[in-house]
């Protein structure tokens, strides 16, 4: 059965119109967003305009790096900033799918124990995703501690991982070049 009106799964002009929509939104997020919460901020070289380092966006996936001081802080800043992307999407009958965020976060200083537990808590209470120590965004690993070590553990836990569930196929009978 064919569908009456959209593209069709992997149209190639699909991403183009993708973006033309979601792009619009996106910019004014961004622009709300930095008039009513922190934001990292830097200048193009080239362009000589502001951009938002905070921000990161392939397609449809949004990184987003926020400040706050405490778990309370961190919280509202994430709702809000999801409020004010949501009420733009709406408008375009998208909604953000707020269960799958993966929020890593990374409080410095004494207590960072508490305030982990405590928006680890808050995270769960409200149903906005998970809290995580590493994330994966765009076949990247994000760490709370941005350490390399902790990307490297990462992958080769996951290449053995791979490797040894391949296992069963190591023993057949198969000649090696067809494996």
């Amino acid at each position: 059965m064919r569908p009456t009106c959209g593209g069709a799964q992997g149209d190639v002009g699909m991403p183009t119109l993708f973006r033309r929509t979601y792009e619009p939104v996106l910019a004014h997020w961004i622009h709300i967003k930095k008039e009513r919460l922190p934001a990292i901020i830097g200048c193009d070289p080239l362009s000589q305009k502001e951009l938002d380092l905070a921000v990161t966006v392939y397609a449809d996936d949004v990184k987003e790096i926020n400040m706050a001081s405490t778990a309370t802080e961190a919280i509202a800043t994430i709702c809000t900033s999801t409020e004010i992307l949501n009420t733009d999407l709406a408008n375009l009958t998208l909604k953000q799918n707020e269960g799958k965020a993966e929020h890593v976060l990374s409080f410095l200083g004494n207590g960072q124990e508490k305030l982990t537990k405590a928006f680890t808590a808050a995270v769960s209470e409200l149903k906005i995703g998970t809290s995580r120590s590493v994330a994966r965004y765009l076949g990247n690993y994000c760490t709370y501690d941005n350490h390399n070590k902790t990307i490297v553990e990462t992958r080769t836990y996951k290449a053995k991982e791979a490797f040894y569930s391949l296992g069963r196929l190591w023993k057949t009978n198969i000649t090696m070049p067809i494996r």
